[in-house]
């Protein structure tokens, strides 16, 4: 245990006296338990320093012990809460964190769902409306292994979430999250949306969330500088990816059907989303409901505040085997959209061959130019979804009869096809890879899709750049043309 030693160096350098012999313990546990993680994170004895599989780690260590002893010294100062949280997430020692983190005494919220407080009846939230969803068949998704073998994964029925419509008296809200608060509650929708809570960081006073991520803390209780007299919430976690606005924020619009006395209800939305964003936006709503742009960062006041709860299962897991049930897309959500979208248009039958592009810096395919140039050697056109408006995505993917490429966002638009159109996916092949991002969207609308596993630069990294084997590839793709032709 020589970095155990080497921490304990750290430790005693920090010239804090008495605050350090106080608290010698605690940190000390504290190291104990983060190295007896990683030993159980790993399954094996921890490698040397000099390797590099568990710098980040050790990065991470360092970094938390130097916090915590500017804690300790100064009880006033801040730590990040997006950083306090990956501790609490990578560390399972959270009494001892608590204790540290939490030295002086703050306003304390407590994480409740929206159900639990319409079952206690509290005057200040009612259920304006609810409906269950039929469970939906997940998995079974097609793929290729990096050696060419044909797989499927395993089909699972998938239990979609019950949906509602809730009115909230005197709430705030922050732009960029769905969390509502309510008096001493921190309300939200469903159990793993706790997990991606880091947008709350962005309120200047918020300070931790910590006791096994049941409360939050903020300097002071946190009181709105603006207030909104009434209007309906379409703030999400992560509404700046194409894929989560279409499918996950937009189709909360359907709830809102046959709900009296909403009619004048503006739709509350975040600032500087892309522009496609708000062309979306602006096609989906149909009642032609007056847009508010929230401000970043800033807490707003609501009076009157309607909360749609979500149609889909939304679950990103990135240190565990992925589940059936972590990502599904209710059919719900996907034909709403789809139907409101191909009224814009006269459809045509498909017949364009597509590659689409990727040019963000994770998940990127390191070979993609080589990759590219197989693909258009074999007629497709190469496309960056970036450079095209929202209508101009809605009829290109209608004509479309074969869509390839690296995953990424631009194939959430795959809901706009048309049958006998098909899609070949490029996937990093990591250990927890989950394909059913995009076969939740292509089992209601009938698209043959299938996936291609590649070689990660880091297999324990869902976000993992990646490597296609060329030759695979050509043979496969010119399999499917074959076969499609």
């Amino acid at each position: 245990m020589k970095r155990v030693a080497s921490l304990k160096r750290i430790i005693l350098k920090q010239p804090y006296g008495p605050l350090l012999q106080k608290y010698h313990q605690i940190l000390y546990a504290f190291i104990l338990n983060s190295f007896w993680h990683l030993i159980n994170l790993k399954n094996r004895l921890l490698l040397p320093f000099r390797f590099k599989t568990n710098e980040k780690y050790w990065f991470l260590i360092v970094k938390t012990l130097k916090a915590i002893i500017r804690r300790i010294a100064n009880p006033k100062s801040l730590i990040p809460y997006k950083f306090q949280l990956r501790i609490i997430k990578k560390f399972k020692n959270h009494a001892i964190l608590v204790k540290i983190l939490t030295l002086n005494q703050y306003s304390k919220l407590t994480f409740k769902t929206v159900y639990e407080i319409a079952a206690n009846k509290s005057p200040q939230l009612s259920l304006l409306s609810t409906f269950h969803q039929p469970s939906v068949k997940a998995g079974a998704a097609v793929f290729y292994d990096a050696a060419g073998n044909k797989q499927i994964s395993i089909e699972a029925e998938v239990a979609l979430p019950s949906c509602y419509v809730a009115k909230i008296n005197n709430a705030k809200i922050l732009p960029h999250t769905s969390f509502v608060i309510m008096n001493q509650q921190l309300l939200y929708d469903y159990k793993n949306q706790i997990q991606h809570c880091d947008a709350l960081s962005k309120h200047e006073d918020m300070l931790v969330g910590a006791e096994l991520l049941k409360h939050v803390y903020f300097k002071k209780y946190p009181t709105a500088k603006n207030t909104i007299k009434y209007g309906i919430s379409l703030l999400e976690d992560f509404q700046f990816n194409y894929y989560h606005w279409l499918l996950e924020t937009l189709p909360k619009l359907v709830l809102l059907d046959d709900i009296p006395g909403i009619s004048s209800y503006p739709l509350l939305v975040p600032d500087k989303l892309p522009e496609q964003f708000y062309e979306a936006l602006n096609i989906i709503n149909a009642d032609k409901r007056e847009i508010i742009k929230l401000q970043a960062n800033e807490l707003y006041g609501v009076k009157d505040l309607i909360y749609l709860s979500n149609l889909s299962l939304s679950n990103e897991a990135r240190h565990r085997l992925a589940k059936p049930d972590d990502y599904c897309i209710s059919p719900i959500a996907i034909n709403f959209i789809r139907e409101k979208c191909h009224e814009l248009f006269s459809l045509q039958t498909p017949s364009k061959l597509i590659y689409l592009e990727r040019s963000a810096h994770y998940r990127a395919l390191n070979n993609e130019t080589e990759i590219k140039a197989a693909a258009i050697s074999m007629g497709f056109e190469a496309v960056d979804c970036r450079h095209l408006n929202f209508k101009e995505q809605i009829n290109l993917f209608s004509q479309a009869k074969f869509i390839i490429g690296p995953t990424g966002a631009s194939f959430t638009n795959l809901i706009f096809t048309q049958n006998p159109a098909k899609a070949l996916i490029l996937y990093p092949g990591t250990i927890y890879e989950n394909f059913e991002i995009f076969n939740s969207i292509a089992k209601p609308i009938g698209l043959k899709l299938s996936f291609i596993k590649g070689s990660p630069n880091h297999p324990d990294n869902v976000h993992s750049n990646y490597t296609i084997n060329p030759k695979l590839f050509e043979t496969l793709l010119m399999e499917e043309i074959v076969n499609n032709s």
